[in-house]
């Protein structure tokens, strides 16, 4: 624990986080921690978003919906991007084409072929298919 003008380093914190994963905490420790960030204790007590704020953040978190947000939530996590090319539709799956685009094409298109990001080669032939659908080819 950090005293007051005790500052930890990043490398420390980074043994700390290292060292308590995995660590489960005890139903007293819980309440230390919920006790210590009530009230004044609480970086945001006080402190009221604008509904500007809240209206804005609403818009770009959640445009498309719900659904569309969690799978733009679950790119960003692995890193890829959600540049849509055409709009979702009902039985879609998305498809990256690369690291940034997405495509939505019928569920069975995307599933009938094995591919990942990191293999160029299946990458190929599904997109093949993909662009295929795209365009209205046989």
């Amino acid at each position: 624990m950090s005293k007051e003008g005790y500052k930890l380093t990043e490398e420390h914190k980074r043994k700390i986080s290292k060292y308590r994963i995995g660590k489960k905490l005890s139903e007293e420790t819980k309440k230390k921690d919920s006790e210590a960030h009530k009230g004044k204790k609480n970086g945001m007590y006080g402190k009221h978003l604008s509904e500007e704020h809240k209206r804005k953040t609403s818009i770009k978190l959640f445009k498309g919906g719900r659904k569309i947000a969690i799978k733009r939530y679950e790119a960003k996590r692995r890193l890829y991007g959600f540049d849509t090319l055409n709009e979702p539709f009902e039985g879609s799956h998305g498809h990256h084409i690369d690291h940034i685009h997405v495509v939505f094409i019928p569920m069975n298109l995307h599933r009938s072929l094995y591919h990942a990001l990191k293999n160029p080669e299946s990458m190929e032939r599904i997109n093949t298919k993909v662009y295929c659908w795209l365009l209205g080819c046989v």
